[in-house]
């Protein structure tokens, strides 16, 4: 359920981002410092202080390696598609950067 919940919300999250990613090289930078600041919170057990749908459905994704899984199955997977459609072709305009989030 995690696995396939993370996949949506990871899909979701690069094609709403194709964008900024594509445009702007701080955009990674960010996301890194951001994905960091999960993990502490996580570490220091501030994550027991959330609502705990919050930590079975977000953070849940950080710790266990969920997102970082999700997203380079997604970037395998954008390019095996052969019919693109707009939501495709956003994901394909990304997929290098795709992989390089998947692999750190």
């Amino acid at each position: 359920m995690n696995l396939i919940f993370g996949i949506a919300v990871t899909v979701i999250f690069y094609i709403l981002t194709a964008d900024a990613i594509r445009s702007t090289q701080g955009f990674l930078s960010g996301y890194t410092y951001g994905a960091e600041q999960l993990l502490v919170y996580f570490n220091l057990g501030y994550d027991q202080k959330f609502p705990e749908w919050f930590n079975i459905y977000f953070m849940n994704m950080f710790s266990r390696g969920i997102f970082t899984t999700a997203t380079f199955y997604g970037g395998n997977v954008s390019g095996v598609i052969t019919k693109h459609n707009k939501l495709s072709r956003k994901l394909m305009s990304v997929r290098g950067e795709i992989s390089i989030i998947g692999a750190c």
